[in-house]
């Protein structure tokens, strides 16, 4: 089967009139500035559910006619202070980087004790995403703690990723978690510097991150944890996936989808974008699945305006416009910055 028949049998199957039934989860964005992006990320996960909420500071605070809007400084969870005592910074990222994305578990527990909720879903500000998440939620046991991503890796390779872009939570999974992420840095800091070792062994990026610790987390709790990177199946028939990364061709294994030039000229997954659908051919399935959310990391924010499936005003076009140019302008200069350096690296 060719990818276009593939995908034509998709279109013919996906049924966009399906109701999306009442849910009792928000959706949570967690993100310090205002950016466009974080905007058409809203507005995306608005389509898809009437209970968006955005955790956010006084530059975006603007959003709240767009999103339930929560002050990030209304929520204080005693376990962070706790842990700010504790953390080590082992990371070529800043060491306030690496700080901000653990906090952000601190952050979502404290909002889920204050609103009383039992389930949240989770997402990055430059996530779109197309799926309300039930069949996820409805999947849960009791014993179920989380649903995020984790790509096929071994302990002993040392890769401890898992990324939680696009993650759901129970209260008792993220209790357990923020727990695991303190103990881990009071009693088993040998387990954190061997990894980190490694990176400076081998002058690899990196380290360790709330990635890392997401994936410790998911290496001693497997069975409690859904993993969103490998395909699944829809109550319809339908084989979908929840991306982990558009810049890469790996979702759960590596090398899973073709990578082709994107509209800005890098490169991201294959994808085959018609009537608002995204699919793609996952080689080792060797069959089409319909993408349910994309996560547009780093250089890719500039493809999310033209993902959103929500009416686009003159206002918005004009914004991504600006958006673009600012976009350019920065590619030009980093490109520039990059040839610089290689001149003045063969002179010396």
């Amino acid at each position: 089967m060719s990818s276009m028949e593939g995908s034509s049998n998709l279109l013919s199957t996906f049924k966009p009139e399906l109701i999306i039934l009442r849910m009792e989860y928000p959706f949570v964005i967690i993100h310090r500035g205002y950016s466009a992006y974080l905007k058409w990320a809203i507005m995306q996960a608005r389509l898809i559910s009437n209970q968006v909420v955005l955790i956010g500071n006084e530059e975006n605070e603007s959003l709240k006619d767009l999103a339930g809007y929560l002050p990030m400084t209304d929520l204080h969870e005693p376990l962070f202070a706790e842990f700010i005592k504790v953390y080590e910074h082992m990371s070529t990222n800043e060491y306030k980087f690496e700080l901000i994305c653990f906090e952000r578990w601190f952050i979502l527990l404290d909002f889920m004790k204050k609103k009383s909720l039992d389930v949240l879903v989770h997402l990055d500000s430059d996530v779109m995403i197309f799926n309300n998440m039930q069949e996820i939620v409805h999947s849960f046991k009791d014993d179920t703690l989380a649903a995020y991503h984790i790509p096929k890796q071994t302990y002993s390779e040392h890769r401890w990723i898992a990324v939680p872009h696009t993650s759901v939570w129970t209260r008792a999974g993220l209790e357990k978690f923020c727990s695991f992420i303190l103990d881990t840095y009071r009693n088993n800091m040998p387990e954190l510097k061997m990894k980190w070792d490694s990176h400076s062994t081998d002058e690899k990026r990196g380290g360790i991150s709330d990635m890392a610790l997401l994936y410790l987390f998911y290496a001693k709790n497997e069975k409690a944890i859904i993993n969103l990177a490998e395909c699944r199946q829809n109550q319809q028939g339908q084989l979908y996936c929840l991306d982990l990364n558009i810049n890469s061709s790996e979702n759960y294994d590596q090398h899973e989808f073709a990578l082709a030039a994107s509209p800005f000229l890098f490169n991201i997954k294959k994808l085959n974008h018609e009537k608002g659908i995204i699919t793609a051919l996952n080689f080792f399935l060797e069959k089409i699945v319909l993408f349910e959310s994309l996560h547009c990391q780093g250089k890719a924010k500039i493809l999310m305006f033209n993902y959103y499936r929500g009416k686009k005003t003159l206002a918005d076009r004009i914004e991504f416009a600006a958006f673009a140019l600012n976009f350019f302008l920065q590619r030009t200069t980093n490109y520039g910055r990059y040839m610089l350096r290689r001149i003045q690296g063969k002179h010396h």
